[in-house]
């Protein structure tokens, strides 16, 4: 491809949280509490591509997704969150003799598929949980334009009020940054994923943005000035002689 760049950003420190009931520092809280004196352990989910000329090879384990921008910029799904709402799973899920509880699995965790999640005690992963990733291949068209990929923190539900909600408005946002910044992939990846974290989200965000083809250059959307309320004129040198 014309070339590929990775930028990771984490959001917030646990000191920063506020813990009010009502806010994401305060279900966080409400959480810790939950679970003090429980034995855990960690887990990680993933997505990766291996790209060799037009061929593309795209695994992925739990939340972290991958799109396509194809001619103009249409979204095109290249993975789909191994959760409750997917309904493959949830077979899959049952037929390992485990079940969603809540939204979640054994009402434990939001994803079926991630590395680790060993329950200490059992020392055993939850049941119905699985490492195995989802594979998908493709090839790449003259017409395409990028692949993103990213963890849950850019798409996650609670970045909705500032983030992305949906695969198209990450392709569009990152679209008309390489449409009006000379095609730099490093400025647009940054706005990207500092746009998608300005909400009181607790995850970290890491997105990798590989491009097939440079954008034609437009000019920015022209943004008029307001003035809120009559400006007010002042004549320089009737004020320097007071």
């Amino acid at each position: 491809g014309e070339g590929e760049v990775g930028w990771m950003h984490r959001v917030k420190s646990d000191s920063e949280w506020d813990d009010s009931p009502n806010t994401a520092g305060g279900a966080r809280k409400g959480w810790e509490v939950w679970k003090q004196g429980k034995e855990e352990s960690s887990g990680a989910v993933a997505v990766a591509m291996v790209l060799c000329g037009r061929d593309v090879a795209i695994a992925h384990v739990g939340d972290c997704r991958a799109v396509l921008s194809r001619a103009g910029g249409e979204a095109v799904e290249l993975t789909k969150d191994h959760g409750c709402n997917n309904w493959a799973e949830v077979e899959r899920v049952k037929g390992a003799g485990a079940c969603f509880e809540w939204g979640r699995l054994g009402s434990t965790l939001c994803v079926s598929r991630a590395f680790g999640d060993i329950e200490v005690k059992q020392k055993a992963k939850i049941k119905g949980l699985s490492a195995e990733p989802e594979v998908k291949r493709m090839r790449i068209s003259a017409s395409d334009e990028f692949l993103l990929l990213a963890s849950d923190g850019l798409w996650s539900e609670d970045n909705g009020a500032h983030g992305f909600s949906s695969f198209q408005h990450a392709v569009s946002h990152v679209r008309r940054e390489l449409e009006t910044n000379n095609n730099n992939l490093e400025e647009a990846l940054r706005s990207t994923v500092t746009t998608a974290v300005q909400c009181a989200e607790c995850d970290n965000t890491t997105a990798v943005l590989i491009t097939f083809k440079k954008l034609d250059q437009v000019q920015p959307d022209y943004k008029p000035v307001v003035f809120r309320g009559r400006p007010k004129f002042f004549n320089s040198s009737k004020d320097a002689k007071t």
